[in-house]
């Protein structure tokens, strides 16, 4: 990277751009860990991110675009490619439609704001949603979904910027969403929002559509890690069990012993034993991973699909276990969390 920190930092101040110098990764990422961020640039405006994409276009800079870092874990030390931060674009503008709600909302809105939006509307469609951490953009970026619901599936069209500075308006058939993708992927452009259509026949009772975003919180409360930082689902599979069943003999016995416990413990009489049955067998994968040592960084109780950070400040000890863990498992699944642990 030609571009010296000094001389964009000097850019964004002649500019009035907001950044923050060393933006410090054990305090600001979900998952507390990592090094420091020497310049991390909160946009606030397409004009402002114009100036900064042509900038460091000019001066040949590579750079990353970040949401609320809440799926990502990234390396320790001093980062000196400058982070792109969208948060500040998080208005959500109603649409007039005489067919259902429509709406724009911009890539920093985050999704349980989105989520609720939609409920207070009374409509339906995104209440599993509710209790990702992460922002609009990021959803598009990954797919997201959750217990059933797509934030894509009523998307309309996606509004995003180049290097070039040209504003890209792609059409949902043209973004080339699959399971955790999308076209951003491999673009790289800047997604600024998007416009979201939910027909008539979405809208339902309020009270109900209430009630159905407060039980998949539960259910996320009950099923999922809560206790310790983390960036949610490690990898992108709807059942890493039963993904893992045949990469070895003591894999496939523990997936018919989860099985028979999920089986047998669902019944009323027994389900209030269901979690610590869970628990229980989380604790004899991680024993067959030999991921129960004295590092703080480990895998949930809860889910083997989750990284939990119980207290260290370095990312290269969550880093070292994502890889031992992909090894173990012959790379049979590809990972969710993005890993930057090459970034310069």
């Amino acid at each position: 990277m030609k571009l010296s920190i000094t001389d964009l930092q000097n850019f964004l101040n002649s500019h009035e751009i907001n950044f923050v110098n060393n933006y410090d990764l054990t305090k600001k990422s979900w998952i507390r860990s990592g090094g420091k961020i020497r310049t991390f640039i909160k946009l606030k405006n397409l004009n402002e991110i114009k100036k900064v994409l042509k900038f460091l276009k000019i001066n040949q800079s590579n750079y990353y675009t970040i949401g609320n870092i809440s799926n990502t874990l990234i390396r320790d030390g001093e980062i000196i490619t400058p982070f792109i931060n969208l948060s500040l674009f998080n208005k959500i503008k109603q649409l007039n439609n005489k067919n259902g709600l429509h709406f724009f909302a911009g890539s920093g809105v985050s999704i349980p704001v989105l989520s609720k939006y939609v409920t207070n509307k009374g409509y339906t469609g995104l209440e599993g949603l509710f209790g990702i951490p992460g922002t609009l953009g990021g959803g598009i970026f990954m797919n997201a979904s959750s217990y059933g619901d797509s934030l894509t599936k009523n998307i309309h069209k996606i509004v995003s910027i180049n290097s070039d500075e040209k504003i890209i308006v792609t059409k949902k058939k043209n973004a080339n969403f699959s399971w955790r993708f999308s076209q951003f992927q491999e673009n790289k452009n800047l997604i600024i929002g998007a416009y979201f259509f939910f027909p008539q026949e979405k809208k339902i009772n309020k009270q109900l559509s209430e009630y159905k975003l407060r039980q998949f919180l539960d259910i996320r409360r009950k099923s999922q890690e809560k206790n310790y930082p983390n960036l949610g689902s490690l990898f992108a599979t709807e059942n890493i069990y039963s993904d893992l069943k045949f990469v070895s003999y003591s894999f496939f016995l523990l997936f018919i012993l989860n099985r028979l416990v999920n089986f047998i413990f669902f019944k009323k009489i027994f389900k209030k034993y269901l979690p610590n049955m869970r628990t229980l067998i989380n604790l004899m994968y991680l024993k067959i991973l030999k991921f129960n040592d004295k590092s703080n960084f480990t895998l949930s109780d809860k889910t083997i699909n989750c990284l939990i950070n119980k207290g260290s400040i370095k990312s290269s000890d969550g880093i070292n276990l994502v890889r031992k863990f992909q090894k173990k498992i012959n790379n049979k699944i590809k990972l969710e969390n993005i890993i930057l642990d090459k970034i310069l």
